[in-house]
């Protein structure tokens, strides 16, 4: 799939705009949760997640249905893969990304205090071990 979710969103509005680049530019639809997007950039003031725009603009094309966004007959539209507010490019990468980075930073936390010299230290409560700085 090429692009990700603004490039589909620029391709979604080119169409929709009769393929007119200078239309999409010029789009009256305020309203649409697109509109900001519309040219494939996600501008600094736009607060929202692009995913969740484009799930906002195929809830309002479904006639404000949950139901018929997930069965959507669309198949070959550009939002098509994104409309449940899901990017399936990044599918099983992120989960997995997660639980590396969460071992990295356990070996790197434990690491130094391995590698740290020890002194064994008694008294009254028990033993213990003490780092030596």
């Amino acid at each position: 799939m090429r692009g990700g979710p603004l490039y589909a969103i620029k391709k979604y509005c080119l169409w929709c705009c009769g393929d007119n680049p200078k239309e999409v530019k010029l789009c009256p639809v305020e309203n649409c949760p697109l509109y900001p997007l519309r040219e494939g950039k996600k501008p600094k003031e736009f607060k929202s997640s692009v995913l969740k725009a484009i799930k906002m603009r195929c809830f309002d094309c479904s006639g404000f249905d949950w139901k018929k966004v997930k069965e959507c007959e669309f198949k070959d539209c550009p939002l098509y893969p994104y409309r449940l507010g899901k990017n399936p490019n990044l599918k099983g990468k992120r989960k997995n990304n997660i639980a590396q980075n969460n071992i990295s930073k356990e070996e790197e936390g434990i690491k130094p205090l391995l590698e740290k010299k020890t002194q064994k230290s008694c008294n009254d409560v028990g033993c213990f071990s003490k780092i030596i700085p």
